[in-house]
């Protein structure tokens, strides 16, 4: 029986890209990848979906904003 456990934090954007580029197999979707590297502001705050597999896999990636933020809230 495997378990599938997704899980959603936020994360600064220049962290995702260095975690993306050292870890190439953590995200398997390359236009995705092509999203995250192409964040210009490092200090640009996202929210990350991952799924735990071995190793961790990156589903979905969206910036945070203030919609978002009420949303949460």
């Amino acid at each position: 029986m495997t378990i599938n456990v997704t899980f959603s934090e936020i994360e600064l954007a220049g962290d995702l890209k260095s975690f993306v580029s050292f870890n190439s197999n953590s995200c398997e979707n390359e236009e995705l990848k092509k999203i995250i590297l192409s964040y210009t502001d490092d200090d640009e705050l996202l929210k990350v979906t991952k799924t735990i597999a071995s190793p961790i896999k990156i589903i979905h990636v969206e910036k945070v904003t203030e919609e978002l933020l009420s949303k949460a809230l």
